[in-house]
């Protein structure tokens, strides 16, 4: 038995196999690389394609970016169209102004020349009814400084033929209240004496100044011409005070 055994032992065919182990290692290094390559193939892949969106993204901001540009330009264009026209408008506005003033201006201007050719008209051509002399005009001014005024008189003659005019002009102020009536003349009110002296053909304009005193409140005013012919007679014409509380 054991004779057959042991023959049965040699008879079996022993084989050897030859192991690569630098193969197993490359495989597996192989694989370890793969592993690896994939999250920073991946990695790159994303930032590749994140890269493209940044690059689209910083296109369309360029693109914006010059459109913003542009519109700031066209914007500083129309404020400053705007601020032209504007200018304009003011320009227009203070011009329409000016030629208002310039038309108010002419139109008085005018009724002063047609109230002056109708006052010389009346000297040099009276009516039958109408001759002699008269006061044609009394105004009064204010000044800037308190109790002093400006007064013109104009005295004139309507005639046919228009002889010289002597006399003189005297002036009052009065103020009447109910417990005191007070009078001042030339004297009391001017630089000059108690008249001013007359003399013309055709008419005489007097201007000066009052001086009235603080204290005294005026209601009236009094214009008197006194002629130097015998045969003419004073003329008076008074007036109401035109500055009340003044």
């Amino acid at each position: 038995m054991s004779r057959r055994h042991r023959h049965r032992i040699h008879a079996e065919k022993v084989y050897v196999v030859r192991v690569n182990v630098w193969h197993r290692w490359y495989r597996r290094l192989a694989l370890l690389l793969f592993i690896v390559a994939l999250p920073v193939a991946a990695y790159y892949g994303t930032q590749w394609y994140l890269g493209e969106d940044q690059r689209e993204l910083e296109n369309q901001n360029q693109v914006l970016r010059d459109r913003l540009a542009e519109v700031r330009a066209e914007i500083l264009d129309l404020e400053q169209e705007n601020a032209n026209l504007l200018m304009a408008s003011a320009m227009d506005e203070e011009a329409e102004l000016q030629l208002r003033e310039q038309l108010v201006d002419w139109r008085e201007r005018n009724e002063t020349l047609e109230s002056e050719i109708q006052f010389y008209l009346s000297l040099m051509e009276p009516s039958s009814s109408e001759s002699g002399v008269f006061i044609a005009n009394a105004e009064l001014q204010a000044t800037e400084e308190p109790s002093v005024y400006r007064y013109s008189v104009i005295i004139g003659q309507k005639s046919l033929n228009h002889p010289r005019v002597a006399g003189s002009v005297e002036l009052q102020v009065i103020s009447e209240n109910e417990n005191q009536y007070a009078v001042l003349g030339l004297a009391d009110i001017t630089d000059g004496g108690a008249e001013l002296p007359l003399g013309f053909r055709f008419f005489q304009q007097l201007d000066g100044t009052i001086y009235l005193p603080a204290e005294f409140v005026p209601n009236q005013w009094m214009v008197e011409v006194n002629l130097a012919s015998a045969s003419s007679s004073s003329i008076r014409q008074t007036y109401d005070w035109p500055f009340l509380g003044r």
